[in-house]
């Protein structure tokens, strides 16, 4: 979907579709902005994506992602989740 969205800024866009952490832990460059909809955040060890996307970034970079609002059980999502 997000290629379908914004294909058309490959050449200033990188779209992943793989596991967050292994993929930047072996990029060779940094990234400005990494941006997460609904996966790494979520489903991924904050211990391990937090470090990871900080190496990962330039200074001053951000990481910017969006959270599940409710769990499927329709149950407001905890700070734990």
């Amino acid at each position: 979907m997000a290629t379908d969205l914004y294909g058309h800024l490959a050449s200033r866009l990188h779209i992943a579709s793989c596991d967050a952490v292994s993929h930047l832990q072996t990029m060779t460059h940094a990234y400005d902005v990494l941006y997460s909809a609904f996966d790494a955040a979520d489903f991924t060890g904050s211990r391990e994506l937090r470090p990871t996307a900080a190496a990962a970034l330039r200074p001053g970079g951000r990481l910017v992602f969006s959270t599940l609002a409710h769990h499927l059980t329709g149950s407001p999502a905890q700070p734990a989740s």
